[in-house]
């Protein structure tokens, strides 16, 4: 009984400590769509600015094979520069704290377009929101 009561503790406060180790500049391993394993998110940007309980999570996603036919010409997009989600739907989704990387500027570009714009959240996992936009990229 004592083992089940520390490992509940430990549970407890390893989620607490979760929701405050998220820092921009981290890159992350996540739950992937099949054959882009290699992917992975960089945090640009956490906003506590908004009115929700919910932070806003700007991220940049690298490695993906998405296709795209938004040309006219079928080519296959590797990353994404901005997609703002929702925290609470993909911190399922994170696997491991790969490293950190400097934010620059021109990372930061999508972020000043989509405020001016106002510019919507994904709310659903991340491997969720990258199929989504794919089907977005070739819809004829």
């Amino acid at each position: 009984m004592n083992r089940l009561i520390i490992g509940f503790l430990s549970l407890l406060s390893f989620n607490a400590m979760g929701a405050s180790e998220l820092k921009a500049g981290q890159i992350w391993e996540y739950k992937t769509r099949k054959n882009e394993e290699n992917s992975r998110i960089v945090i640009l940007k956490i906003d506590t600015e908004n009115k929700s309980t919910d932070r806003i999570l700007h991220l940049r996603i690298l490695g993906l094979k998405m296709k795209s036919n938004l040309s006219g010409q079928p080519r296959v997009i590797e990353g994404l520069g901005h997609v703002p989600t929702s925290e609470k739907k993909i911190r399922a989704d994170l696997i491991k704290l790969v490293g950190t990387t400097p934010i620059t500027e021109d990372m930061l570009e999508g972020i000043k377009q989509w405020k001016a714009a106002k510019g919507g959240v994904w709310s659903q996992g991340l491997a969720q929101t990258i199929s989504t936009i794919e089907e977005s990229m070739n819809k004829k």
